[in-house]
Order: C-alpha cells, then sequence, then structure tokens
C-alpha cells in the first residue's frame, strides 16, 4: 500500500478513546509525530479511502516509541 489513513486517540481511565490527537494521510514510510498525555492510545487505520476501518487498537507508546501501521 502506498497511503494509510490513521486516526490516533487518547486513551481515557475507562480505557475509551475520548480525544482525537490526530488524523490524517501517511505515505509509505512517513512518519508522523504525537505526543500523549496518557502515554497509551487508540488507533484505527484503512488503506485505502474505500476500505473498512480497522479499529480500536491499542498500544502503550513511552519516550518516543515507534508504533508501525500496515
Amino acid at each position: 500500500m502506498e497511503r494509510t489513513r490513521v486516526i490516533v486517540r487518547e486513551m481515557d481511565e475507562d480505557g475509551a478513546g475520548e480525544t482525537r490527537l490526530w488524523e490524517g494521510w501517511l505515505e509509505k514510510g512517513e512518519r508522523q509525530k504525537i505526543k500523549s498525555a496518557q502515554g497509551q492510545i487508540i488507533y484505527d487505520y484503512r488503506l485505502a479511502s474505500n476500505d473498512r476501518t480497522q479499529g480500536d487498537n491499542s498500544t502503550y507508546c513511552d519516550n518516543g516509541d515507534t508504533v508501525r501501521i500496515p
């Protein structure tokens, strides 16, 4: 795939992603720096505008960790 649509949300104390931190298209190999106050994020992605979104992927980020998205 050449581009991926990504939505990143901050995970709150209840485990839900209420605060949107970033949304946009990433080109293959491109990086987006995102700061999370809590350190735990939920991200959704899709590989084409007509694809279904692959959602509620949760991960912990700390000290500049990199999250790879297909």
